[in-house]
C-alpha cells in the first residue's frame, strides 16, 4: 500500500509538470538567469516611445511607436502619438520630410478606426498644414474642434492653417486659445511663438519659445526656434551680437546629439552671417563628413567656398548637391546648387561650363531669385554662347570683379 501511494504521487506530480511545463520552464530558467524575454505589447512599446521622446531621441520614439501601432492598429491615441513623432522627426533633416506623408496616412487610419474621435482629425490637420494643404487642414481642425472644443493642438494647428491661407487675424486668435487651454503644449507654444515672430513681436515670441523649451528640455525643436528668432532679430535690428545667442542654442543641440547634421548646417549658416568663414567651413565640412548624402550640407559648404572665392572647391561641393537632387521634382531642388555652380564657372572664365547650368535653371526653377541670378550669369558671360574663334577655341568675356551676394540662404528653424 505505501508503494502504491508513492507511485500515485509521483505520477500525479509528473502530470502536473507536463501540464504546466511552459511556466515551470520559465521558473527554472529564471533561477539560472536564462529566462526568455517576453515580447513587448503595444502599451510597453508606447511607453518606450514616450520615454524616448522626453529624452529627445526621436529615432527611438518613432521606432517604438511604429511597433505599438502594429500591435494596435485601431488605437487612435497611439496612432496620434506616432504621427506627432513623425512630424517632429521630419524637422530634423530635409530627407525626413516624406514622413509628413506617412503622418497623413496614419491620420486616415485613425479616422477610419474611430470617425467620432477628434484626435484623428487633429492629426490630419497637422499633417496637411505641414504639407501646405491649408484649406483641407482648416476643415479637419474645425471637425476636430466640433468633437472636442478643448483640443489645444487642434486650435494650434488651425492657427497654422489659417496663417498659411492668409487669415492672419484668426490665426493669432486660435494660437492664443491653444496656449490658454494648455500652457504645457509644446506645439501650442511654438505655434504662438512663430506667429509673434513673423509680426516682429520678438520679446513675446521669445517667452513662448522658452516655455516650449522648458516643457521638454531634451527636444531639439525649441532650440532651433530660439536660434532662428535671434538670427531674425540680428538681421532686422542690425544687432549682430545676437548671432552669438543663436550659436549657443545650436551648440546646445550638439551637446546632447553630437551627430546632429542639422545643427552643424545651421552653425555653418550662422557663422557665414557673422563673417567667420573658417568656422562656417568647419561646420559644413563636419556635416558632409557625418553624412555624405546631405545635399543641404554640400550646398552651404559650396556657398562658404564661393563667398571666400575658392571657386574650384565650391564647384565640387555644388556638384555633390546637384547630382543628388537632379532627379527630384523641380520644386524640391535647391536651385542654389545650380546657380552658384554656374557663377563659380563664370568666375573661373569657363562660360562654356556655365551656360548649360544657367539655361537649365531658367527652364525648371520657379524662384525669382534663381531667375535673377541665372540672368546675371548670362549677362556676365555675354548673354549667349560666344562664337568660336577660327582656331576652334571659345573666347570668354571679361567679368567684373564684384562678387555677387548669396540670396536664398534663408533663416530656417
Amino acid at each position: 500500500m505505501p508503494l502504491l501511494v508513492a507511485n500515485a504521487f509521483v505520477l500525479a506530480f509528473a502530470g502536473l509538470i507536463a501540464w504546466q511545463f511552459p511556466e515551470a520552464q520559465k521558473i527554472a530558467l529564471n533561477a539560472i538567469g536564462s529566462a526568455p524575454t517576453a515580447t513587448p505589447n503595444a502599451v510597453e512599446y508606447a511607453q518606450r516611445g514616450d520615454r524616448a521622446y522626453w529624452r529627445g531621441n526621436l529615432d527611438q520614439a518613432v521606432m517604438n511607436y511604429r511597433e505599438a501601432v502594429k500591435e494596435r492598429p485601431d488605437d487612435v491615441g497611439i496612432i496620434f502619438e506616432l504621427g506627432r513623432m513623425l512630424i517632429f522627426h521630419s524637422y530634423e533633416d530635409r530627407r525626413n520630410e516624406g514622413e509628413r506623408e506617412e503622418a497623413l496616412e496614419l491620420a486616415d487610419q485613425a479616422i477610419n478606426a474611430d470617425p467620432q474621435n477628434a484626435r484623428g482629425y487633429t492629426l490630419r490637420c497637422y499633417a496637411q498644414t505641414e504639407l501646405e494643404n491649408y484649406e483641407g487642414a482648416v476643415r479637419d481642425c474645425l471637425q476636430a474642434l466640433d468633437f472636442n472644443g478643448q483640443d489645444a493642438e487642434a486650435h494650434s494647428f488651425l492657427a497654422r492653417a489659417y496663417e498659411g491661407s492668409g487669415r492672419y487675424t484668426e490665426s493669432v486668435d486660435e494660437a492664443l486659445k491653444a496656449v490658454q487651454i494648455n500652457p504645457q503644449s509644446i506645439e501650442a507654444n511654438i505655434t504662438y511663438g512663430d506667429l509673434l515672430m513673423t509680426r516682429k513681436q520678438y520679446d513675446l515670441a521669445l517667452n513662448y519659445y522658452e516655455q516650449a523649451m522648458k516643457i521638454n528640455p531634451q527636444l531639439s525643436q525649441p532650440y532651433y526656434n530660439l536660434a532662428a528668432l535671434y538670427r531674425v532679430m540680428a538681421n532686422t535690428l542690425g544687432e549682430n551680437e545676437l548671432l552669438e545667442k543663436a550659436i549657443s542654442y545650436y551648440n546646445a543641440v550638439l551637446s546632447s546629439n553630437r551627430r546632429s547634421i542639422k545643427a552643424y548646417i545651421r552653425l555653418c549658416q550662422t557663422y557665414m552671417q557673422t563673417g567667420q568663414f573658417n568656422l562656417a567651413k568647419d561646420n559644413c565640412t563636419t556635416a558632409t563628413t557625418l553624412d555624405a548624402d546631405s545635399t543641404e550640407a554640400w550646398r552651404f559648404l559650396g556657398e562658404v567656398l564661393y563667398r571666400t572665392r575658392n571657386y574650384d572647391d565650391a564647384i565640387k561641393a555644388f556638384v555633390q548637391c546637384s547630382d543628388r537632387e537632379k532627379e527630384l521634382p523641380p520644386g524640391d531642388r535647391q536651385w542654389q546648387c545650380w546657380a552658384y555652380q554656374a557663377l563659380s564657372h563664370e568666375r573661373m572664365q569657363r562660360c562654356s561650363e556655365a551656360y548649360p547650368l544657367l539655361y537649365d535653371l531658367l527652364i525648371w526653377s520657379e524662384s525669382a531669385d534663381a531667375t535673377r541670378l541665372a540672368n546675371t550669369g548670362l549677362d556676365l558671360c555675354g548673354g549667349t554662347a560666344p562664337t568660336p574663334r577660327s582656331d576652334g577655341t571659345t573666347p570668354t568675356p571679361i567679368t567684373p570683379a564684384l562678387l555677387p551676394t548669396v540670396p536664398g540662404s534663408t533663416i530656417q528653424g
